[in-house]
C-alpha cells in the first residue's frame, strides 16, 4: 500500500485542491453578490426615474391646463408581443349533414377487417 510519506503528500495535494475550490467559490459568491447589488440598484433607478417622470407629467398638464388639477393618468401597459407569429386556426373539416329520418338502414358498422392471405408470410394457427 502507501507509506507515511506518500499519504502526507496525497493529504497534502487534497488541501492545495480544497484551497483552490474553496478561493474559487468565495470569488464566484463574490460577483454573485456584485451582480444583484447591480441589479438592485438599476431597479431603485428606475423608480426613481419613474417618479420623477410622472412629476413632470403632471406639472406639465398643470401648465397646459391651468384651471384643471387633475392628476396624471397613468399609462396603459401595452400587450406583449413575441417573436413568434400567431399561429393560424386550425382547419375543420366540415360538418356532416343532417341524417334524414326516412333512410331506414341500418348504421355501418365497422371492425376489425378479416384476416387475407399475404404472400410471403405463413398463417399461424393458435
Amino acid at each position: 500500500m502507501f507509506n507515511d510519506e506518500e499519504m502526507l503528500a496525497i493529504r497534502e495535494q487534497y488541501e492545495e485542491r480544497i484551497a483552490a475550490e474553496v478561493e474559487k467559490r468565495e470569488e464566484l459568491e463574490w460577483q454573485v453578490r456584485r451582480a444583484l447589488a447591480a441589479i438592485r440598484d438599476s431597479e431603485k433607478d428606475a423608480r426613481k426615474a419613474a417618479d420623477q417622470m410622472s412629476r413632470v407629467h403632471a406639472t406639465l398638464a398643470a401648465l397646459l391646463s391651468p384651471g384643471e388639477a387633475a392628476p396624471a393618468p397613468e399609462p396603459k401597459r401595452q400587450p406583449r408581443r413575441s417573436s413568434m407569429p400567431p399561429r393560424p386556426a386550425p382547419k375543420l373539416p366540415p360538418p356532416l349533414p343532417p341524417a334524414s329520418k326516412t333512410s331506414a338502414s341500418p348504421p355501418v358498422r365497422r371492425g376489425p377487417l378479416p384476416p387475407r392471405e399475404l404472400p410471403g408470410y405463413r398463417r399461424l394457427v393458435a
